[in-house]
């Protein structure tokens, strides 16, 4: 058995830029992490506060311009597609108050599957905006000090939640099945992250991951994953009222992945908004990638149709702009 308990806290000076609406207030983050393990289980508990902690090397910039701090977001970090690509959350640096646990539990092997053991994965995060208190404070007057805010001191505002549980059984050394849900809800009000959603876009997902090994140096992987939004009313040009799946409405994706070790692979992936509210915009975005894999280096091929939006990596976002067509990349680690 053991604990582990590590924490951090920062404060800044003021700093007036475009985020904070040039006020003067100083700013501070704070998080705190705690865990707890021991054979077959292992839990862990985080929270953070961050309030007016953008820090940029051009204060006239916004969304994620020149940023010179890393303010990393604390929700689990997802690489299904539909999970990762949609929704994804980063740390808002003039304000908010999150928190995380996890559970990791292993059923021992003999108690259900005779060979394996089986891992359940169990995580929840949400983030709230925080108070941000004007009691007191004269806004006009030369300090330029707008509000009082203070560590952990959050409202009622949900910025965001993610509920997901996975869980992994593995039918011999060659054959495995991962099944995971997810319950993703982000505040699009706040966020901003779609033009074509409004208040709090709750999305539900599944996602059926299968992984065969072949032989020693042949490997396909496959995933069916599955994305639902909550329904809205809508406004109607004759005046009634409908209901719709906000935002985009409902997807599915399938990813086929299959590698030679140790240098090649190729996937196809195809990502389509069936759901969608207007039936022109019902599109597939099929690409297929060919990659090659030596030492340091690694080269990938794609070729098909991207859509528009979001991608995020460790509450890293940027804009990525549709696109159809072929895209070449090289990297080098040194």
């Amino acid at each position: 058995k053991k604990w582990t308990m590590n924490a951090e806290f920062t404060h800044k000076e003021n700093d007036p830029s475009a985020d904070n609406n040039y006020s003067y207030n100083t700013g501070h983050s704070a998080i705190l992490n705690v865990g707890y393990s021991k054979k077959g289980l292992g839990i862990v508990f985080s929270a953070k506060s961050v309030d007016n902690m953008s820090f940029r090397s051009d204060r006239t910039k916004d969304l994620q311009d020149l940023l010179i701090n890393y303010l990393p977001a604390l929700n689990k970090t997802h690489s299904y597609n539909l999970v990762a690509t949609l929704y994804p959350y980063a740390t808002r640096p003039v304000g908010e108050i999150a928190f995380q646990g996890e559970v990791l539990y292993m059923i021992p092997k003999g108690k259900i599957n005779k060979k394996f053991g089986i891992p359940i994965n169990i995580n929840y995060s949400s983030a709230f905006l925080p108070i941000q208190s004007t009691n007191g404070i004269n806004t006009a007057d030369s300090s330029r000090v707008t509000y009082v805010g203070k560590p952990f001191n959050k409202s009622d505002s949900l910025l965001w939640h993610d509920f997901n549980v996975n869980v992994t059984y593995k039918f011999s050394k060659s054959f495995y099945i991962i099944a995971s849900y997810f319950n993703i809800a982000l505040n699009n009000d706040v966020s901003k992250i779609s033009g074509d959603a409004s208040g709090l876009i709750v999305s539900n997902i599944g996602v059926a991951e299968f992984g065969w090994k072949i032989n020693k140096n042949n490997n396909l992987r496959m995933e069916f994953q599955a994305l639902f939004t909550n329904k809205i009313d809508k406004l109607n040009e004759d005046q009634t009222i409908s209901r719709v799946s906000n935002d985009k409405g409902n997807w599915a994706t399938i990813v086929a992945e299959y590698s030679i070790s140790p240098n090649w692979f190729f996937a196809v992936m195809d990502q389509y908004n069936y759901g969608n509210n207007n039936p022109d915009l019902r599109l597939h975005y099929l690409i297929g990638t060919v990659g090659y894999l030596k030492d340091a280096t690694r080269i990938a091929v794609n070729y098909g149709r991207q859509r528009a939006g979001l991608f995020c990596v460790g509450g890293v976002c940027r804009f990525v702009p549709a696109s159809n067509g072929l895209t070449l990349t090289v990297s080098h680690s040194f």
